[in-house]
């Protein structure tokens, strides 16, 4: 019996410091922090990385931008789906795994995923839906469709 009821209060505990840990991701207090500004572009030739898709695993992710690091990019160029729900945990998670890079994202084009529920979340971390900008001789134009 008393083995039963010590096993009964660890794993409600467990469970509850689950519960807690999911909520501060998901409803913590107030708007994710601002993701990095991009440094500007080297004058002369530059590289430009481009990202696509990455919702399927931050780890992934991670692995990606630190063998890109090493190629040196001027900027890093993501198309959509950044992450794989539309939430506050996830775009925590997201500018997370960017600071610890040092990358900057002077561009994100959303993806489904990214505005599931409305572009405010987007729009909060990578300012504009649509932009477009120049960078030497190069035009860059980045439309949501």
């Amino acid at each position: 019996m008393r083995r039963t009821a010590w096993t009964a209060s660890i794993g409600g505990a467990g469970s509850l410091g689950f519960l807690l840990f999911c909520g501060v991701l998901d409803w913590g207090a107030g708007d994710p922090a601002p993701l990095p500004k991009p440094p500007p572009p080297p004058p002369g030739p530059y590289r430009v990385a481009v990202l696509g898709d990455s919702q399927k695993g931050i780890t992934n992710l991670r692995h990606l931008l630190a063998r890109l690091k090493d190629e040196r990019p001027a900027f890093y160029l993501q198309t959509g789906d950044f992450v794989s729900d539309d939430d506050e945990g996830h775009y925590r998670l997201l500018g997370w795994v960017l600071r610890e890079a040092g990358i900057a994202m002077p561009a994100v084009v959303p993806g489904n995923h990214d505005v599931k529920r409305g572009p405010q979340r987007f729009m909060r971390s990578f300012a504009d839906l649509e932009k477009s900008f120049t960078l030497g001789e190069v035009a860059y134009v980045l439309v949501d469709n």
